[in-house]
């Protein structure tokens, strides 16, 4: 029996402390000040071809397909959307079993996904999707040269 493992990772470039700005005291938004907002960026539908996902994304993903380099076999199929400040990543792995215990399995891809990215996990909570275990969480990573960034990930197995 073959299962699937899904990682999708969402996450924002933040500015260094202190650089943020406050809001205005008095500052009101209209529906005028959100529709502008919306035509801004118009989020596209984007489907898998092969249907095991649809999602919402300012521009559609680029493609990749990246086959293990060690003895496993395990090909890495990659959806991945990035901007300046922005970036959406959905890879899965067809894997020939999730184990008897799937969340031992889920705990070896967390720490796999943590290590390669030298993050810290900031939250982590169980989760289910549509019946599947999976996990929610929450890391913190440097990137482009010691900006922070926040990740926000879900596994399902």
């Amino acid at each position: 029996m073959r299962n699937t493992i899904i990682v999708a990772l969402l996450f924002l470039i933040g500015s260094t402390p202190g650089q943020a700005g406050q809001p205005y005291p008095n500052a009101q938004a209209t529906r005028a000040d959100a529709s502008a907002i919306q035509t801004e960026t118009e989020w596209i539908r984007f489907t898998s071809p092969e249907g095991r996902f649809s999602l919402l994304l300012p521009h559609e993903p680029k493609f990749e397909s990246v086959a293990a380099t060690d003895s496993s076999g395990i090909t890495n199929y990659r959806y991945s959307d990035i901007e300046s400040g922005y970036g959406f990543i959905c890879e899965y792995f067809d894997v020939a079993s999730t184990a008897a215990d799937p969340q031992s399995s889920l705990d070896i891809t967390r720490d796999g996904i943590i290590r390669g990215a030298s993050a810290t996990k900031l939250r982590e909570e169980r989760i289910s999707l549509n019946s599947y275990p999976g996990r929610e969480l929450q890391l913190a990573l440097k990137v482009n040269e010691g900006t922070d960034n926040s990740s926000h990930q879900n596994l399902s197995g």
